[in-house]
Order: C-alpha cells, then structure tokens, then sequence
C-alpha cells in the first residue's frame, strides 16, 4: 500500500490514513425540541461539568502525573500546568526503544510508575503489541479539545484508537546549495539522477533513526526500487552525522542532501547559509515526530494522567507546546507566527504521509534499504 498523498484542502489526514474518530460529544437539544430534551441536556451538562470538577480535585490530591517521552519539549507547559492545578510533571526523556524495555521491565516487577507517553510512531508500532498502550475514547472529554472543527482538515487526530498527534509538521525530503542548484533545475526526484550531480548528493543513511529512514519508506514506494538502484549510480555520499550533512551542503562540498535534520537546515539558513529546500512534484514528508499523546494501561495517578491530556490538547497547551518545540499544531486555533514557514503545512500543496501500515513494516523497509544500498553501506 503506497503512502497516502494529500492534496490541497485534503489536510486532514496529516499523519496516517486510519485516523477514526472518537466518542462524539453530545450534541444539543433541537431548537423548539419541548422542554424535556433542554432539561435532559441541562442534566447532562450539569453532571459532565461536576464529573471534570471531581477529576481536578483528585488530580490535585495525586499531585503529580509521570510523563515517559520521547524528544518533545515540556519545560513551558509543565510549568503552567503546576501553576494551574498544582500538578507536578515528572518527565523522563528516552527513546522510543528504551520506554518500551523500561515499561517491560518495570510491568514484569509489577512497578506501573508511568501514566502518560510520548514517543511518535513508535507508541503504535512498539508498544501496542506489548499491550503497553490503552484506548484513548474514553478519557478525552473536554468539548473544547473533541470540536473536530479546531483541528487540521475537521478531524479530531486520534490515530488507531491508541493515540492522539498534536504536532503536524512538514519534514525535509530534498535540499538545495542555491549557488549550485539554479531556481527550477529540480522540479521532481528524478532530476537529480541527471550525471551533472553524480558525486554531488548527501544521502542521510537510511539505516539511521530519522529522517533518512523516513525518506526511504516512503518514497521508496513512490519512487520505485529502479529509481533507487539507479541512485546509487550517482555515487551519494551516505552520512549519519546530521549537523556535517548540512555543513557540507552549506559550504557546497555538495549541492543536494537528501533527509536532512530539519531544524539543522533552518538554523543554517537562518544564519544566512545558502540552502533552501528543493521542492518537487513527489511533495514533502509530514509527520507528528514526537508531538503525540498515549496513555499507559495502568496509570499510577489515574485523574492527574485524565486531567494532563486532556489539557494538553487544548489552545492554552498547544500554543506553548508549539512556541517552545518551534512546531505546527494540529489545531487549527493556535498561531504559526513564529514558525518557519516551510514547516506549515499549506492548502494546495502535496504530502506524504505515514499510514499504520507503513509503519507496521518499518523493519520491512530498513532490511530493504539494507539490501538496495549495500553498495554504499559498505564503504
């Protein structure tokens, strides 16, 4: 199954083609319905608000909720979390791989210390089989973060019933030197197996975490294998030192690099480097990274673990969660200012995307691009 690719206002599905949605809010009482179905309403308002008003109280007397994440940013929203309900955030920051061994450890000593997690994509692909992820209908009950219409594309993002992305960000696919790349000489992937630019490409390894490993899964089934063999007639540099991958292609050592670290590119643009990105019809690579919410099987601080997610999917959380990780939110209320335009995803423009599937064959793809870039790998 290809990824799926996402065509002007067709943004709702940003990060995977099974987003299903949650359990519906109630909806209001028809105008001129008679007085029984206002006063059913009223009742259900009045006892949804004195439920939320109980888990605040009880999250106050837990008094904190544990946090395993992976590389998102939390200094801000913790801070006003505390502030706001007096809540401690204890995060431990960990890999994907290393929450799942500690989680497994920790579960088989009977220890259940986590509540919430965070870790992109390797949540569903890593901890799902392990039964160490809970469905997450139930607990999301705030209106304001179930409105579907405050989110990307009208769809409240709750990936697979087990996880919920907040961060849609557009990811580097292919970069430019703009002083050996003219405006217009790239238009698609296969413009750069013209022989001007053998020797001249930077390949981030795809057998390395990132974006690299992300390029090759997915426009690998864009792009075809031929496409990929033919690529390594191009004699491309692999390189796995992603902050040298961006040098090189700055001081034009090379003119293309394909995968780079996006925040490494916009910092050496922003310093004045002559990059850009090279766009192309195939489109760009979008994605959550570790901009998602999970909630562990067994919550050590049950009401503090509900009252924490649901507050940080709402306005409030999202616009600090997004100034301080220098991300776009998925909802659609939260200012992009301060953002690099080229990570915001646009109407009318083309995206790949992760889908359960794709991820679900991660291993699939590595041992594939293991076999295909041998020649390479090797050297």
């Amino acid at each position: 199954m290809k990824p799926r690719v996402y065509f002007a206002m067709v943004l709702a599905v940003l990060t995977v083609s099974a987003l299903t949605a949650c359990t519906p809010r109630e909806a209001a009482a028809p105008a001129g319905g008679g007085g029984q179905p206002v006063q059913v309403a009223a009742e259900k308002g009045k006892s949804a608000a004195a439920d939320w008003d109980r888990v605040v109280t009880e999250a106050r007397r837990e008094g904190q909720v544990t946090l395993y994440k992976a590389s998102v940013y939390i200094a801000r929203v913790s801070e006003r979390f505390k502030e706001k309900y007096g809540v401690v955030v204890d995060a431990m920051t960990l890999n994907g791989g290393q929450i799942a061994e500690r989680m497994s450890r920790e579960y088989r000593a009977g220890i259940y210390n986590v509540d919430v997690i965070s870790t992109g994509y390797g949540g569903v692909r890593l901890l799902k089989p392990l039964g160490m992820l809970a469905p997450m209908g139930d607990i999301i009950v705030l209106p304001e973060v179930l409105d579907s219409a405050k989110w990307v594309g009208g769809k409240f993002p709750i990936v697979d019933g087990h996880q919920v992305d907040f961060f849609g960000r557009v990811t580097s696919s292919l970069w430019k030197n703009t002083e050996m790349v003219r405006e217009g000489e790239i238009k698609e992937y296969r413009d750069i197996l013209n022989p001007r630019w053998k020797g001249k490409i930077i390949l981030d390894d795809p057998q390395n975490s990132g974006a690299g490993t992300q390029w090759y899964r997915l426009y690998h089934q864009v792009l075809g294998e031929d496409f990929m063999r033919a690529l390594i007639e191009q004699e491309p540099v692999v390189m796995r030192d992603k902050r040298l991958e961006v040098e090189w292609l700055a001081r034009g050592k090379h003119a293309l690099l394909i995968g780079g670290n996006m925040e490494n590119l916009i910092e050496f643009r922003k310093a004045g480097a002559p990059i850009n990105l090279a766009e192309t019809k195939e489109g760009e690579y979008i994605g959550p990274g570790s901009g998602v919410v999970e909630l562990a099987p067994r919550p050590a601080h049950p009401n503090a673990t509900k009252l924490f997610i649901n507050w940080i999917l709402t306005k409030e959380a999202q616009t600090l969660l997004s100034e301080e990780n220098l991300l776009p939110s998925l909802r659609t209320d939260v200012p992009t200012a301060h953002l690099d335009p080229d990570t915001v995803p646009k109407p009318g423009k083309t995206y790949l995307a992760d889908t359960l599937e794709t991820i679900a064959r991660a291993n699939e793809y590595m041992e594939a691009s293991a076999r295909i870039f041998a020649p390479l790998l090797k050297k």
